[in-house]
């Protein structure tokens, strides 16, 4: 479960507006390195460089790279 600033669980949070959600699970992620990082994430905190390197590695495996992009068929 994951817990926004206010301690309040986020699925608690998106249910009072609907009834069933799915959060996609990199954007959950990306909430939760939001959250560790302390709502400041920067290239000098080391959580989130080893995010950023992970996440580049699987973009660069995938084909895809910061000048280019591969166009999904």
């Amino acid at each position: 479960m994951i817990f926004l600033g206010g301690g309040k669980p986020i699925d608690s949070l998106f249910l009072s507006a609907r009834d069933s959600i799915w959060i996609n699970p990199g954007f959950q992620e990306q909430l939760v390195l939001f959250q560790i990082c302390r709502y400041n994430p920067h290239p000098g905190d080391g959580v989130y460089a080893s995010w950023k390197s992970k996440v580049d590695r699987k973009l660069k495996a995938a084909g895809f790279s910061r000048s280019t992009r591969k166009m999904l068929s």
